[in-house]
């Protein structure tokens, strides 16, 4: 017989049923043994399935587990926030659409081309994704205000392209109009404006403009904060980039004390076994 207190230990309601339908086979098969067989050996064999099962449901559980982890922690990153927001929004204006110019109106269409750009950006192909960003940068321009919030997003995108083509300067150049947009469209406390802070301190720092980048990272990390009162990724990685600035100005203690803020957020939020931790 099954040992019900040994399977009900492990088991959830939506466990693979496949095992459990294996294991009822199994008895089945021996209750019609013709009784070469012992009972005991038939004992054992069944308790070996279901502790198979109750490993099978236990590694299952382990998954889930570090996985809501991982999302309920790492939540906290507007990059996570921003893909969120973002899918919605794809869902709502492109899904369905066969071809960019096939869709119904001008909307859906920049949307498209926009989430084209993205595909084959994460592909990196970056050539073809600046393409479609130009594209579709063009359609929101001519809808007029009502598209420049939406119109940062394709910006942001255009700069992330450029930076990873080492266009440091273009990279930069849309990176502001970005920030530009969001500052006449967004709160003052906008996660997306930090973002951006971060976006221009960074192509600013490959750019060997150090002081003037530090400038943007402090603006960074005052929104983040405000945005962000319990701490985030985002604002570790900033104050980790400040903690590097003050040590290449020789601020050594200082370094140190940004350093120390950026591991706790880290520990905080991410997985122990993260690279940032």
């Amino acid at each position: 017989t099954i040992d019900s207190a040994a399977y009900n230990q492990g088991s959830r309601t939506h466990l693979d049923k496949g095992l459990h339908t294996a294991l009822e086979a199994q008895q089945q098969s021996d209750s019609q043994s013709t009784g070469k067989e012992d009972k005991q050996q038939t004992n054992n064999k069944n308790q070996c399935l279901v502790n198979t099962l109750v490993n099978h449901n236990n590694n299952i559980k382990n998954i889930e587990d570090k996985y809501n982890f991982i999302v309920n922690n790492y939540a906290n990153s507007s990059h996570v926030k921003e893909y969120i927001e973002k899918t919605k929004e794809i869902e709502k204006h492109v899904l369905g659409a066969p071809r960019p110019h096939n869709s119904s109106t001008d909307e859906d269409r920049a949307w498209v081309e926009f989430n084209i750009g993205r595909a084959l950006d994460c592909k990196g192909q970056l050539k073809e994704a600046e393409k479609d960003y130009i594209r579709a940068y063009k359609r929101m321009k001519e809808d007029g205000p009502t598209r420049l919030k939406d119109a940062a997003h394709v910006l942001n995108s255009r700069g992330d392209v450029n930076y990873g083509q080492k266009k440091y300067d273009e990279a930069l150049k849309y990176n502001q109009m970005t920030l530009e947009i969001q500052e006449k469209c967004c709160p003052s406390d906008h996660v997306n404006i930090a973002k951006s802070l971060m976006n221009i301190a960074k192509k600013l720092t490959c750019q060997e403009k150090h002081d003037t980048a530090f400038d943007y990272y402090q603006q960074a990390s005052t929104v983040f904060e405000k945005c962000s009162p319990t701490g985030s990724v985002d604002l570790a990685d900033t104050f980790n980039s400040i903690g590097i600035y003050q040590e290449t100005q020789k601020n050594l203690r200082i370094a140190l004390d940004y350093f120390k803020c950026a591991l706790t957020l880290n520990v905080k939020f991410l997985p122990v076994d993260h690279k940032s931790v």
